[in-house]
């Protein structure tokens, strides 16, 4: 069987009943790892150095991860799937689109409702956009180890 000749429109959900584990950008492949919170299963914390990034209006900074249910906690980012334009405009408030490529995975802070980016800096909060791969993320269920050499 040709697999190239498959319907591009067809896609297949993720995580289809697995949690989100490790994410990698899709601007640099860069891969963080996730820790889902007990608000609800589209609930995360990201993790760096196994502390947890944590968001007051403009500051950043990493702490402790928390575990709390509170649906505002300064840790705490949605997950959300983006499978298409109409997607694309209604969850990130893009009014101008450029196809870049779906489906993708945004996570936005679930107070200051900026997404999630990553450039090669580091990471940073921004006002949505869909047209940025800087806030495009590839989601799985292996956890991201890291090793000392």
């Amino acid at each position: 069987m040709d697999l190239s000749s498959l319907d591009s429109e067809i896609r297949i959900p993720f995580p289809n009943n697995e949690i989100i584990r490790s994410i990698k950008s899709n601007h640099n492949n860069q891969i963080l790892s996730v820790k889902q919170q007990p608000i609800n299963e589209d609930t995360y914390a990201i993790q760096v150095n196994d502390k947890c990034l944590q968001v007051y209006t403009g500051d950043y900074n990493l702490d402790k991860c928390f575990e709390i249910n509170n649906v505002f906690h300064p840790q705490y980012f949605e997950a959300k799937r983006i499978m298409n334009n109409g997607d694309a405009k209604s969850i990130m408030n893009s009014s101008q689109l450029n196809d870049t490529g779906y489906p993708y995975t945004i996570f936005k802070h679930k107070s200051t409702k900026q997404c999630l980016s990553l450039d090669d800096t580091g990471l940073y909060l921004d006002k949505c956009n869909s047209n940025t791969l800087k806030q495009k993320w590839s989601v799985s269920p292996n956890e991201n180890l890291c090793v000392d050499k």
